[in-house]
């Protein structure tokens, strides 16, 4: 590993979000595909006056509005199942290349599905290994939902059900940084939102069990607020720029130091066998090595932090020995189940005494 900056106080290692939490536009996971001539904008042409870029601007400092509130009739059941219908959506299928040309056009594109509520442009434009660890959970939480009769039957798979959402006046900044492949959105608009509670998909448990039979009135005029300065992080791969959860948490935490991004991160380092990741794993608990613990975690969901992680390894590995902790992992057995390329690891026995005087553990066998 390769690193040229100085740890820096007050960097704390990004945690891995299911979501962005400063971003006030909607949130939205949907199937991979092959993306359409124009993936995304549903017909829009990303050049329409409603959306103004402007590139290579830094950020307005002026001070920031209120971030735009939840419209009422989401509230409650309405604001879970007009969520999961939209935020639920198959992400199954296989884009070519997705993305965009340029950063601004990330944010132009996206700012055209959102507007259209387009959710699968919205996945379009998402970094490929982030599709891939969203798939899985996003479908089970779909199907969940539908079989618990929390979400109707017919639930939309591709757009959100009674929910309107319009942008307008949308403008796009884009900062680099002092890594090529990594630039920094800002988008500043007005956000619309309207519902038609008869078209919002609620199941039968919460029509016969919560409302008692009676279906609720979540009928919302329109409401529109202003949005200032939302922060979005988009990555390049292969000519291709793509937007990043994980790397727009990442660069939101190094935005109050003084940090460049480190021209290297922690490289991924995995084992020949699913069993060997898991025994390397509790070797480097118990040798307290966070670089190897940072480095056998999964790439396709752990880039952002390998990739920042020399901002703070050093200083958060001279804690963690300080700290006088000893850990001892020894007689573990494994058993594997699954296939193809994820694997479940059960672990079947594991002793963990310990050789710290402050701490005494005992033995566990979990099975």
């Amino acid at each position: 590993m390769t690193d040229t900056n100085e740890p820096g106080a007050g960097w704390a290692p990004p945690s891995l979000p299911s979501a962005v939490q400063k971003p006030t536009l909607p949130p939205a996971v949907s199937p991979s595909r092959t993306p359409p001539s124009n993936p995304g904008l549903g017909g829009v042409d990303p050049t329409a006056p409603m959306m103004q870029v402007v590139p290579g601007v830094a950020a307005p400092s002026a001070p920031k509005r209120s971030r735009a509130k939840t419209v009422g009739a989401l509230a409650g059941v309405g604001a879970l199942v007009a969520a999961g219908a939209f935020a639920v959506v198959t992400i199954t299928g296989n884009d070519e290349k997705g993305g965009a040309a340029s950063p601004t056009e990330v944010g132009t594109l996206l700012t055209a599905a959102l507007d259209n509520e387009d959710v699968l442009g919205v996945i379009d434009l998402l970094l490929p290994g982030e599709r891939e660890a969203f798939r899985d959970p996003i479908i089970d939480t779909f199907d969940n939902l539908r079989r618990l009769g929390v979400l109707a039957d017919d639930a939309s798979l591709s757009a959100i059900g009674g929910v309107d959402i319009k942008l307008t006046d949308v403008v796009v900044r884009d900062t680099t940084t002092n890594a090529p492949e990594i630039v920094n959105l800002e988008l500043s608009g007005s956000a619309t939102v309207s519902v038609d509670g008869e078209k919002v998909p609620l199941g039968g448990l919460l029509i016969d069990d919560v409302f008692e039979g009676e279906r609720p009135d979540m009928d919302a005029d329109p409401q529109t607020e202003e949005f200032e300065d939302v922060p979005l992080t988009v990555v390049q791969r292969d000519g291709r720029w793509y937007l990043s959860a994980f790397y727009t948490v990442a660069e939101q935490a190094r935005a109050d130091t003084d940090l460049d991004i480190p021209a290297t991160g922690v490289a991924p380092k995995g084992a020949d066998a699913p069993e060997g990741a898991l025994d390397d794993m509790l070797e480097a608990v118990s040798d307290q090595n966070l670089e190897r613990l940072i480095g056998l975690l999964d790439p396709t969901e752990a880039e952002a932090l390998q990739r920042y992680a020399p901002l703070f390894l050093d200083d958060a590995q001279a804690e963690l020995d300080d700290a006088g902790i000893h850990v001892s992992i020894s007689d573990t057995a494994f058993s594997v189940s699954g296939s193809g390329s994820r694997r479940f690891v059960l672990v079947d026995a594991i002793t963990r005494p310990s050789a710290s005087t402050a701490t005494r553990r005992r033995c566990a066998r979990p099975t």
